[in-house]
């Protein structure tokens, strides 16, 4: 089965990096929380703040061509002009690949998709139908080709009228003989007034029941505390790599000066045992942590699941969550104690500032 998507107006803006492994969504419009990336499917998600809704195609990339077309021929005062267009096929199940075709401004291969990279199409919708082409996340190398804006045809749609509307009111202003000031003002104010009306009218806006505000923020706060846990368990993850690295250097000092065999250093070696205890305390406490942060966040994914599946948010969610994150607390407090007090063991401070050096 294969379906068709358009997207000749597309305009290519350029190319930024992603953290592959991250699947969270952030609205293109207002950069809020959304929602998260699809493995191998295709949804629809909407925002709680500005009500933009997009679509997310996501799966496995079977073929990427590309090929000049040509704009306008070669004339005496300049050379041709040419666009790129784009021909990618995604396979979002075994049976369903869906094919995307989009034209870009530049004109070289600067999309860069191998077959059977993970990626994700997003377009922004107007009600059900797709508005505009938004941008390609390649998952596999952790880039994302940015395409479009959010509302880009509509604002293009509502300058032009605005011009459209100046020129009438300027024209009709001469026309009743107006003095000049008094032909531009009423222009300006014309072309300012339409554009700006036609501007928030023709914006691709969704209405939302009372409940699907509710339920979509109350998602989106989900996702919010399961990015900043995902951040926090990284900073815990850099610390056990930094502190196990300290550790490897205290055990080979130590062996060197026991292999010495000089009694000068049995103070040394006393501070270094010292040091090497206050470190595995600290990383008996990092471990805990870190398996206190993979729980949370599947529970975390379970309600955000829950939710999605059932299109409205458990009764209890908030309730599960409240408590669990209470408890979370309380173990990064006592690993914040640790340390605490590891930073204030003179031995240890002393090699720390010798590691960081």
């Amino acid at each position: 089965m294969e379906s068709l998507a358009d997207g000749r107006v597309a305009a290519g803006a350029g190319a930024d990096r992603v953290d592959a492994s991250s699947l969270m969504l952030n609205c293109p419009n207002c950069a809020n929380v959304i929602g998260e990336y699809p493995d191998a499917s295709v949804a629809i998600v909407a925002c709680a703040h500005c009500t933009f809704k997009y679509e997310l195609s996501a799966g496995t990339c079977t073929s990427l061509r590309s090929h000049l077309v040509e704009v306008r021929r070669a004339v005496l005062d300049g050379p041709a002009l040419h666009m790129r267009r784009f021909e990618l096929s995604v396979a979002t199940s075994s049976r369903e690949t869906l094919r995307f075709t989009f034209d870009t401004d530049r004109d070289d291969e600067w999309i860069h998709i191998a077959t059977g990279d993970r990626v994700v199409v997003a377009y922004s919708m107007r009600a059900d139908t797709r508005e505009e082409l938004l941008f390609v996340v390649n998952r596999t190398r952790g880039e994302r080709f940015v395409l479009g804006k959010p509302g880009q045809r509509s604002k293009s749609r509502a300058m032009l009228f605005g011009t459209l509307a100046a020129a009438v009111g300027g024209t009709t202003a001469a026309v009743l003989s107006a003095p000049f000031l008094l032909a531009a003002g009423v222009a300006l104010l014309a072309g300012v007034a339409t554009t700006k009306g036609l501007g928030y009218a023709l914006r691709p806006k969704h209405v939302l029941a009372a409940h699907e505000q509710v339920e979509l923020t109350a998602r989106s706060e989900l996702l919010i505390q399961k990015r900043s846990l995902r951040e926090s368990r990284g900073v815990v993850l850099n610390d056990i790599e930094n502190r196990r690295s300290l550790a490897e250097r205290l055990h080979r000092l130590r062996s060197r000066m026991i292999a010495v065999r000089l009694d000068a250093y049995a103070t040394r070696i006393a501070d270094t045992d010292r040091a090497l205890q206050a470190l595995d305390e600290q990383r008996q406490m990092d471990d805990r942590l870190l398996a206190e942060y993979d729980r949370t966040l599947q529970i975390l994914d379970i309600e955000y699941e829950s939710s999605v599946a059932a299109e409205t948010l458990p009764s209890d969610a908030a309730g599960i969550m409240d408590s669990r994150l209470a408890e979370l607390r309380v173990v990064e407090e006592l690993r914040a104690d640790v340390t605490r007090r590891l930073a204030a063991n003179d031995e240890v401070e002393q090699l720390l500032r010798s590691n960081s050096g």
